[in-house]
């Protein structure tokens, strides 16, 4: 008989990235997104990389999410981000994979990952 609150098995923990809950005001997000094909340079070459950093500060200034740091790798890359208080964390990162795949052709996977951070 299971005497625990879950099933047994794998468990794994979900971030609540719903749009309201307390521990997310002053969190930064560290965000890994990875190119669907996972053995080529996509992503560090400089007219790709351009249109990342482009699209990350344009992000920053205005205000979509606070942009910490952004580092390519050649198959993916890693982002430290805060966001405001309404921003959805998913949709943020969807728009973004939708707006630079348009712009620089590059095929993403489809989800993201991501660890909340409270540290400062």
């Amino acid at each position: 008989m299971n005497k625990y609150p879950f099933p047994l098995g794998r468990f794994e923990k979900q971030l609540d990235r719903s749009t309201h809950y307390p521990a997310r005001f002053g969190a930064t997000f560290f965000i890994t997104i990875c190119c669907e094909a996972r053995i080529a340079n996509q992503l560090c070459r400089e007219d790709i990389a351009r249109v990342l950093f482009e699209t990350g500060r344009c992000y920053h200034d205005t205000q979509k999410w606070y942009l910490k740091i952004l580092l390519l790798m050649p198959d993916h890359l890693h982002m430290l981000v805060g966001i405001p208080g309404n921003a959805d964390l998913a949709n943020l990162l969807r728009d973004f994979k939708r707006v630079t795949a348009t712009i620089a052709r590059i095929h993403w996977q489809r989800n993201f990952f991501d660890h909340r951070s409270t540290a400062r």
